[in-house]
């Protein structure tokens, strides 16, 4: 939405640093090291830049059984997931 190059950047906003961590946050595949990048790029634009200014930040707690693997919150499909029930 903040990236300069995206058409939903109704505001204009512009910062290299941003689009460059955001551009690498996609190429990633490993999510830890992909969200470090995507709250980098989050407190540039609430922190420094003040491009944005959220009212609140959720936070949701998933259960999962324990014979589920690869269960990610964000960006998880079906093809992803493995079920190890014993």
């Amino acid at each position: 939405m903040f990236h300069s190059r995206s058409e939903h950047n109704y505001g204009r906003f512009h910062n290299e640093t941003f689009d460059r961590l955001v551009e690498q946050a996609r190429s990633l595949t490993d999510q830890r090291q992909r969200m470090q990048l995507y709250h980098k790029a989050d407190e540039l634009l609430v922190a420094e830049e003040a491009a944005i200014i959220p009212l609140a930040y959720t936070r949701t707690i998933t259960l999962v059984q324990p014979w589920i693997k690869g269960w990610q919150h964000w960006g998880v499909s079906a093809a992803d997931l493995i079920v190890d029930r014993p």
